[in-house]
């Protein structure tokens, strides 16, 4: 199977982990910079295009797409999936794991338990909104965020 990581680093250690497990299962592994591809989008399902030329015979596409790159690499990834590529990950899924309060929205309408959340567009309401989910200490957080940036705890 030929299969494309798209990632921005193939020396990451995530990146390498997945190259060498898809060889070491006889895979053909290509890492490709997603900010490298264009796609063209029409009625004829072109594939992405890398370094000007088609990318033709990819069967699967494993998603690494940093928060730096989420919008693009998701849009590139859509494409994939446009043309009938299999991917790991669909774009949509990833641009939702990057909203947390559309995916507990996602996990809640599935009748999935989530934590009591409150979300705010500023400060005003804010006594209120930790009364709502209290009690302290409580859990602030940025609505978009990765790796526990933006994530505060208010006692």
């Amino acid at each position: 199977m030929r299969v494309a990581v798209l990632s921005r680093n193939s020396a990451l250690y995530s990146t390498s982990r997945l190259v060498l497990a898809a060889q070491a299962r006889g895979h053909d592994v290509r890492v490709l910079d997603p900010l490298q591809l264009s796609i063209t989008v029409d009625t004829k399902k072109q594939p992405p295009y890398f370094e000007g030329e088609p990318l033709q015979g990819i069967d699967g596409v494993i998603p690494r797409i940093g928060a730096s790159v989420t919008r693009y690499g998701a849009t590139v990834l859509n494409e994939f999936e446009r043309v009938g590529t299999v991917t790991l990950n669909s774009g949509d899924s990833i641009l939702l794991a990057r909203n947390k309060v559309a995916s507990l929205q996602v996990l809640a309408r599935a009748r999935i338990r989530v934590p009591a959340t409150v979300c705010l567009r500023g400060v005003s309401g804010l006594e209120g909104a930790i009364k709502a989910v209290g009690p302290f200490p409580v859990i602030l957080k940025l609505q978009h965020g990765t790796q526990g940036i933006g994530t505060m705890m208010a006692e």
